[in-house]
C-alpha cells in the first residue's frame, strides 16, 4: 500500500496512478525496441526510487489494475488517446515484471513467431 500511495504522490497531480509520463530519452526512438521501453521504465523507476517495491507481487497487482483501468476506457467509450495511455501503463507494468522476474520478452516472443 505504501508503494501504490507514493505512485499517487509522484503522479502529477490529479491522484491517478495512470497519470504519470516518462521524460522522452534518447532510447526512444521511432522504432523503440523492448530492451529500450524496458530501460526507460527502469531509470523512471529508479529515479523515483520504486526499485525496491518493484516485487513481482506488487508488479502483478499493478499490471491487474492498470488492465481494469483499459476496461473502464474500453467500456465507457473514453476515446483513444486515454485508451493509448493506460495501454503504455500496461506495457510498462509488463516489461518491468518480466524484468524482475527475469524473462527475456523478446525471446518469449519470438517463441510464438519462429523464422
Amino acid at each position: 500500500k505504501q508503494w501504490y500511495q507514493r505512485r499517487v504522490r509522484a503522479s502529477s497531480g490529479d491522484g491517478k496512478i495512470g497519470s504519470h509520463s516518462p521524460r522522452i530519452s534518447d532510447e526512444v526512438t521511432a522504432k523503440p525496441t523492448l530492451q529500450s521501453v524496458t530501460a526507460m521504465w527502469r531509470r523512471f523507476s529508479e529515479e523515483r526510487d520504486w526499485l525496491r517495491e518493484h516485487t513481482p507481487r506488487n508488479l502483478t497487482l499493478d499490471l491487474f489494475g492498470e488492465v481494469g483501468e483499459v476496461i473502464e476506457v474500453v467500456l465507457e467509450g473514453r476515446g483513444d488517446e486515454l485508451l493509448g495511455e493506460e495501454l503504455s501503463d500496461c506495457l510498462a507494468s509488463s516489461v518491468r515484471l518480466a524484468e524482475v522476474c527475469g524473462i527475456n520478452l523478446t525471446a518469449a516472443i519470438n517463441h510464438y513467431f519462429p523464422q
